[in-house]
């Protein structure tokens, strides 16, 4: 569509409010109603509004409108004593202009026109009210004959009107003219019910009009659209009315015949969404008969109500016709596309602009950014649902006039520049534009393919490519033909055909030239004669060895006009191609090896391996053996797709025949799921079976089900019949184990140490030293895997005091190798002074210490032992240490908890400084250790409790003299020479046995003689 853009004379008037199409003899022009206009304001009437005509003399450029000045009372109107009684200024004139069509009447309304009652109550009421009864006016022959229409204004019987309650009417908020009648709605009249008045143009005949409702219709705004259309297909233009208020504020459309009596209601289905706001009726389906066109502007998308507030909707109601009358049904409704545009505001009629055979309709939006305009075509099945065209206004190519509200009212079926084609008028009344959009030209194409061949044999190459290779060709013939009314005789066309158009990479067909050359696809130029046809034959062949074999190889013939080469005349529009799509397709058919049209394979899939279970943390190598058979028609690129799951990883295939490759690629697919994909053959012949094997490595982090699943699925291009399509797929279904290697155990270093009963101890001990020797016991808990363990809880009693609450093993650090540890009481209570030493323990020590540990028998000594003190939990008084860590790790390194302490010297020596001996003491630490959770997402059997201890003894000084008395010199000399004696008389015997002596050559021979 080519713009004509008109602008008002005033900035803020709402020109283009309304809009209409109209002609008077020769003469086009655009009806432009402003209602904020100052065009007729006097020294006593103030913004009345305006309504205006815009010549369409040139179609290259606009000239100023011209106001025509409709009531040929100037000033404010006035009875026979000079009294005021009504009151022009703001009375919203242009709010409704509509034309009855060429050289017909003109209907222009101001719905807020206002008149002055005197005694409106009684008759000696003197007191003044202001009515908004509002009134039109209408013109004729060319705007030389000029009617008030005031339907609503009964100004001899005063006190009846009153009571007749259309005081408030507002006649003309909606209207509609013929070249008979007028149709004016007033949705104020009956406390806003709404009426509607129908009356011969001239005003001869008695006017005919709605009654009021019951009370529960008040406020329903009846009237407040109009349109006068054949709805029941009787020859007469029926009455449609917008009633959006009702019934309760869903919104009614009304259908009155001629006589103003009802055939049919019907009903919007939101609350709110002002079903009828606006109306509009044609045929969309070619059926001749009219469909009825309902706006829905306020319509919410309840679903997504923050983003599509008010986004708008319309309804469509096809008129059929059945048992003997037509009604209106099958409903449809398109809802808008972008919240707030009120979509659904505005609607017209277009007629048929792109020459298929079916009416078109154009719907507005105005608040759809600076507004937009849908354009939609009929078809057979009705209107279709998506737009062929939006125009907004910045496609239009306006420099300096920036459109907004474009939209908000639409005027069609009417051609202005006489091309055949009817135009569009929309109004933009925020910026106070009108624009003229001028329908381009249709052209109808019809395009063509056809082929030397019916298809495609592989097997019988027939043409000799440049190298001598024989390869399937045949040829492609393209033709073209175009038509239009008001389209040139003369068109330049471009051409573009592709091969195997489908096929985005790998095409399997070519165009050849004489001079080898191939191509995929080729563009050309032309100029073609109007209904003339125009045809092109190439030369084309399909390539012998292909991967695709059963898909049909697609061509594609596309095409568009050259506009950048047609020459214009002074305001002629560029044509435009009409069809919905500018290209063709065809396509050939590949002979194959089947015993029928579908090709039907019967695909198998047959699996085997030998792994029995999987350990969690564990790797381990699955080989499965794959078996892909085929009992059916032959498979085109036939494949085996595997689904992985986590932590099992593809190796590679190998094929079990030396003829055959199986080639296997692993991806990733947009779920992040691993897969793999072998191609087994192309084709996999019939009662055909392909072995071969395919490796996968496993090694599992987790155990989230009991088996471990890797689905198989065979495939082809050519689809199985559902009756044979369950083989197809195949599991590998493997438990899933765990498995723990736990050791526990606990040493103490030193095992045995020997305390000194002379020693004194100072009387202010401020150091660890100053209390005794170290005593460190070790707690081991190891997993050598191969799976892990979860939250393990290690509980050790410590014997801190005796029975009597002294000090025995005085504690002074508790470090552990991971996790943390809490504490019944608090390590080193007393806040002696700490010595910096570390404990470390590998795994290697801490293995060896297990081997090796000093047992906890005490060993015998020589002479008697001294008296025994036997401290543990249950002869001392212990604190308990707990310590807890989340996992342990398969081969990871030792969980390893430190605890150092003092040997409280001070306790031990009580006794000897009361005069008994000293004694030796065994000290035990005990440790239990619980699993207490798995560290996989499903759990298995834990492994349980395990309990160990530590135990150092402590010996007084005097009993180890027994071991220090030195060995006597002359031990060590006896025992030297009885050794040499021993080692002699075995020499000895050996020589005398002849095991010294060597044999000699010829021994043998001399044996043998």
């Amino acid at each position: 569509m080519w713009p004509l853009v008109f602008t008002a004379p005033e900035d803020n008037s709402l020109f283009g409010f309304s809009v209409a199409l109209h002609q008077e003899g020769t003469r086009h022009m655009l009806l432009v109603g402003a209602p904020h206009s100052r065009a007729s304001d006097g020294d006593d009437i103030e913004r009345e509004g305006g309504f205006y005509k815009c010549d369409i003399d040139d179609m290259r450029y606009t000239e100023p409108c011209d106001v025509v000045e409709l009531d040929s009372e100037r000033g404010q109107p006035v009875n026979d004593r000079g009294h005021q009684i009504g009151d022009k200024s703001n009375s919203f004139l242009g709010a409704t202009v509509r034309s009855a069509g060429p050289d017909g009447p003109v209907l222009v309304c101001a719905p807020s026109y206002v008149w002055y009652i005197v005694g409106a109550q009684r008759p000696d009421d003197q007191s003044t009210s202001r009515e908004p009864v509002g009134r039109c006016f209408i013109a004729q022959n060319n705007f030389t004959q000029i009617e008030k229409y005031e339907p609503c204004l009964q100004p001899n019987d005063k006190s009846t009107w009153y009571e007749s309650k259309l005081t408030h009417c507002q006649a003309g908020t909606g209207g509609d003219i013929s070249s008979r009648h007028v149709l004016v709605g007033g949705p104020g009249s009956f406390y806003w019910q709404g009426q509607i008045f129908r009356q011969d143009v001239n005003q001869q005949e008695l006017p005919q009009h709605t009654w009021e409702g019951p009370l529960t219709f008040d406020d329903s705004y009846r009237g407040y659209t109009v349109l006068m259309a054949d709805l029941n297909d009787d020859g007469e233009l029926d009455n449609l009315v917008g009633t959006p208020r009702a019934p309760n504020m869903f919104g009614e459309v009304s259908v009155y015949d001629h006589n103003l009596v009802s055939i049919y209601n019907r009903s919007g289905h939101q609350l709110g969404e002002y079903f009828g706001n606006s109306l509009a009726a044609t045929d969309l389906n070619g059926d001749g008969k009219n469909d009825l066109i309902v706006g829905a502007p306020m319509y919410t998308d309840e679903e997504q109500r923050t983003t599509n507030y008010e986004i708008g909707r319309i309804y469509i109601f096809y008129q059929l016709y059945a048992n003997g009358e037509s009604r209106l049904s099958r409903k449809k409704t398109i809802v808008g596309r972008h919240g707030r545009s009120r979509f659904g505001f505005s609607l017209t009629a277009l007629g048929d602009i792109n020459k298929d055979g079916f009416n078109d309709l154009a719907v507005g939006a105005p608040y759809d950014g600076d507004g937009a305009v849908y354009i939609f075509s009929g078809g057979r099945r009705g209107i279709v649902s998506t737009p062929v065209q939006v125009v907004r206004p910045s496609q239009l190519g306006i420099t300096g006039h920036p459109l907004s509200g474009f939209g908000f009212s639409l005027s069609g079926e009417r051609d202005i520049d006489e091309n055949s084609y009817t135009d569009l008028a929309v109004g933009a009344h925020t910026s106070s534009h009108a624009v003229v959009l001028r329908a381009r030209p249709v052209i109808a194409v019809t395009p063509s393919i056809t082929f030397s061949v019916e298809n495609i044999d592989l097997e019988k190459p027939n043409f000799n490519l440049t190298n001598n290779v024989q390869v399937p060709g045949f040829e492609i013939r393209t033709c073209i033909q175009y038509s239009g009314k008001g389209v040139t005789s003369n068109l330049p066309f471009q051409f573009h055909l592709s091969l195997d158009a489908v096929k985005t990479v790998s095409s399997r067909a070519f165009i050849t030239f004489a001079n080898g050359t191939s191509f995929r696809e080729i563009s050309w130029k032309d100029t073609l004669s109007k209904d003339e046809p125009y045809c092109y034959s190439f030369k084309a062949y399909v390539e012998k060895v292909i991967r695709d074999k059963l898909s049909p190889v697609v061509f594609q013939f596309s095409y568009g006009i050259e506009e950048d080469q047609i020459a214009l005349m002074d305001g002629e529009l560029l044509p435009i191609l009409g069809n919905a799509n500018t290209f063709v397709t065809e396509q050939l058919v590949l002979l194959k090896n089947c015993s029928n049209e579908r090709c039907l394979p019967d695909l198998r899939v047959g699996i085997n391996h030998e792994l029995d279970q999987v350990i969690v943390g564990k790797t381990e190598m699955l080989f499965v053996d794959v078996d892909f058979q085929n009992n059916g028609d032959e498979a085109f690129e036939a494949r085996l797709h595997a689904r992985i799951p986590n932590g099992v990883s593809y190796i590679r295939a190998e094929s079990k025949s030396s003829d055959l490759l199986v080639d296997c690629q692993d991806t990733v697919d947009i779920s992040g799921n691993a897969n793999i994909a072998c191609d087994v053959g192309n084709p996999v012949p019939s009662k055909h079976t392909i072995p071969f094997r395919l490796q996968f490595e496993i090694s599992l982090d987790d155990k989230e089900s009991e088996h471990l699943h890797i689905h198989f699925h065979a495939n082809s291009s050519n689809i199985d019949d559902d009756s044979t399509i369950a083989d197809n797929t195949v599991n590998a279904s493997i438990p899933i184990m765990v498995l723990y290697d736990l050791s526990f155990y606990g040493y103490a270093n030193p095992a045995q140490l020997v305390y000194n009963t002379n020693d004194s101890i100072p009387d202010n001990v401020t150091s660890e030293a100053d209390v005794g020797k170290e005593v460190i016991h070790f707690y081991i808990f190891q997993n050598q895997g191969p799976s892990d363990i979860g939250r393990s809880v290690l509980k050790v009693q410590w014997p801190m005091y005796t029975v009597e609450k002294d000090y025995l093993l005085y504690l002074t650090s508790v470090t552990p190798s991971k996790g943390e540890c809490t504490f019944e009481e608090d390590v080193n209570p007393e806040k002696l002074k700490l010595l910096e030493i570390f404990v470390n323990v590998s795994r290697d020590e801490a293995a060896r210490q297990g081997n090796d540990r000093v047992s906890r028998e005490i060993k015998e000594k020589l002479p008697t032992p001294q008296p025994l003190m036997m401290i543990d939990c249950d002869t001392g008084k212990c604190v308990e240490i707990s310590c807890e860590f989340d996992t342990l790790g398969g081969n990871e390194q030792p969980f390893v908890l430190s605890i150092r302490s003092r040997l409280w010297l001070k306790t031990l020596l009580q006794s000897v400084e009361e005069g008994q001996p000293a004694s030796d003491w065994v000290i035990t630490s005990r440790a239990t250790l619980e699993v207490k959770g798995s560290a996989y997402t499903l759990a298995n059997d834990l492994p349980g409790i395990f309990m160990e201890n530590a135990t150092t003894t402590a010996l007084p000084e005097s009993e180890l003299s027994f071991y220090k008395t030195p060995f006597p010199w002359w031990a060590y000399l006896l025992a030297a020479l009885i050794g040499f004696t021993v080692l002699s008389c075995l020499i000895m015997t050996a020589w005398r046995c002849g095991f010294f002596k060597r044999k000699k050559i010829g021994d043998e021979t001399k044996l043998a003689e």
